[in-house]
């Protein structure tokens, strides 16, 4: 049985302050990881200014209101970089700079997600057991929601059938998925708002090996899944779930191969049938349209570019 790894899956940030602030929050915490920001050439959500880096790490300045904050977006792949150390003491520069009450400094987590993978259930046995009534929870089984697709070959060819359970609303603070489409069986808890806020001051000042007892807590802390309705004793696949991740690990990926690797399988997987096609008849006209592309290069384009070339 593979160890269960846990990572912070998704980030997002809401700081109020000068707007020239982001600029050393990045420099100072995610450059490392994710590469210079570049401008997009245009604004969104409210905002003016949207800068991007690698694996679609996002921040957003200069407010349509002439507000003062900025919106820090970093989404799982990015968050996948970036060493536990590294959002440790961001957190905890974030959280002194409040303190000390300069310049009315404020800082409002909007989101964050916890991620478990290689979990000892499927998404089957997750499903039933919220169907049959099993779970401890303040959601209402009315919120649950199945994908299904049978004949679907799971990302990493390990089987056919990908199954994704959803169990909390849309609207919610609190939500969680189980999912198999990449492989391994994966729990994702994702907090918003007020809920998101609270989680991340209490978590991320501490060092990783106190986030996975915090992290499973707060799972506990939104369901439970027992053997009967009765609810007396849990669920022997959770309770080894629990266990798990008291042994859990973090991986820390690379931004250059990620960017990299995303961009492969989406060219196999969308591309690669028509590019054989015009190869057998128009191979010149292949080597015309990547001329074409070189021309059109964007700053997202060099930036990947520079990553495969930087090696």
């Amino acid at each position: 049985m593979n160890e269960i790894a846990f990572k912070i899956d998704w980030l997002s940030i809401t700081i109020h302050t000068d707007h020239k602030i982001a600029k050393y929050i990045w420099k100072q915490y995610f450059q490392e990881a994710l590469g210079n920001l570049q401008d997009k050439g245009h604004g969104g959500r409210g905002f003016k200014c949207l800068q991007f880096a690698e694996l679609g790490a996002k921040v957003y300045t200069q407010p349509t209101n002439e507000g003062k904050y900025f919106h820090i977006e970093l989404p799982g792949q990015a968050c996948a970089c970036i060493l536990p150390q590294t959002f440790t003491s961001f957190f905890r520069w974030l959280v002194k700079t409040e303190d000390a009450g300069a310049d009315k400094f404020k800082f409002k987590v909007t989101r964050i997600d916890f991620a478990f993978d290689n979990v000892p259930f499927t998404p089957e046995i997750f499903r039933k057991a919220i169907e049959e009534n099993r779970v401890r929870s303040l959601t209402q089984r009315e919120s649950l929601k199945v994908i299904d697709s049978p004949y679907r070959m799971r990302e990493d060819k390990s089987g056919i059938g990908c199954m994704t359970v959803y169990f909390g609303s849309s609207q919610s603070a609190r939500k969680v998925r189980v999912y198999n489409k990449r492989g391994p069986t994966r729990l994702e808890l994702e907090l918003r708002h007020v809920r998101a806020d609270y989680v991340a001051r209490a978590v991320m000042v501490k060092s990783f090996d106190k986030w996975l007892v915090m992290a499973v807590s707060h799972v506990r802390d939104f369901m439970d899944i027992y053997e009967t309705e009765a609810r007396e004793n849990l669920a022997s696949w959770w309770a080894q779930f629990i266990e798990q991740t008291e042994r859990a690990y973090l991986k820390v990926y690379s931004a250059k191969e990620l960017s990299k690797e995303r961009i492969e399988n989406w060219f196999e997987t969308q591309i690669g049938t028509w590019l054989f096609v015009l190869r057998q008849k128009e191979p010149e006209f292949l080597d015309e349209v990547a001329k074409e592309g070189a021309r059109r290069l964007k700053p997202h384009h060099k930036m990947v570019l520079e990553s495969i070339e930087s090696g």
